[in-house]
């Protein structure tokens, strides 16, 4: 068992964290993802799990990451390079367009760090969709234009304005099975990250959590999101069951009204 662990995103919130916070984030293990390699920040470079979803499909963060590695400006224990899935199957959602409903890295680095069931676990540089990136709806060509070259101009901790990946509005969505979602995933080779896709997680990961301490350093919105979801989850794990009889029916009432409820949190 791991005591403690840090998950640490790429978000802009970074660089507002005070020494003491950082010094608490490098006391733990660290998981990070992405384009952490280019971090400027004094958060440690030896990781204990390194997650990246789009490293077959992102051919630029895939060579400066080897680049990185043979600068042995990172290093880490274990790497996640596909996407994570949980075990809750009605988290399996395609959007109007048939893609994947999938939650950012930024979550699926907090699930898998329950795994380890830790005692504590310190968040930072998750902002939680309070970056202001915009969505856009794209071709399919378009879409492989973008996995091509995309991070070519990037900075660490800016989030690229033409992406792909962020939709705001929940429209048209279907619950598929999980055999189904990860289907589509091989076929399609593309996640779309969703507010409320990553409320459902959220929901699910607070549910889950048995005891483990979530320690948020900088990262307001997502410290009241769960706040908010621990105040509510009456009824615990019945809240994100398929509603097959009446009791169950009466929690995704609840689920439901819980998620219009955080999503008018997020500022």
């Amino acid at each position: 068992m791991t005591n403690e662990i840090s998950v640490v995103g790429n978000g802009s919130s970074l660089v507002d964290l005070s020494k003491s916070q950082i010094n608490t984030i490098n006391s733990a293990q660290l998981i990070r993802c992405n384009w952490c390699f280019q971090d400027p920040s004094l958060i440690k470079r030896d990781l204990f799990i390194y997650f990246a979803q789009a490293y077959k499909h992102d051919k630029n963060l895939t060579r400066k990451l080897h680049e990185s590695l043979e600068a042995k400006e990172l290093s880490f224990e274990k790497s996640v390079t596909s996407v994570l899935y949980v075990e809750n199957p009605n988290l399996c959602y395609l959007d109007e367009g048939g893609d994947c409903l999938w939650a950012t890295s930024g979550l699926q680095m907090l699930h898998y760090a329950c795994r380890f069931t830790p005692q504590k676990i310190y968040i930072a540089g998750i902002d939680f969709y309070t970056h202001g990136r915009q969505t856009k709806w794209v071709t399919y060509d378009e879409k492989e234009k973008y996995l091509d070259g995309h991070g070519i101009s990037k900075s660490f901790g800016e989030s690229p304005r033409d992406s792909i990946g962020i939709q705001h509005l929940w429209n048209n969505v279907t619950l598929v099975s999980r055999e189904v979602h990860i289907q589509t995933l091989k076929d399609r080779h593309v996640t779309v990250h969703n507010m409320v896709t990553d409320i459902l997680f959220l929901i699910d990961l607070v549910i889950r959590l048995d005891g483990i301490e979530l320690v948020c350093l900088g990262v307001p919105t997502l410290e009241l999101l769960i706040k908010t979801i621990q105040d509510n989850i009456d009824g615990g794990r019945s809240l994100m069951l398929a509603p097959e009889d009446p009791e169950q029916i009466k929690a995704s009432y609840r689920l439901w009204r819980l998620v219009t409820k955080l999503v008018r949190l997020i500022p």
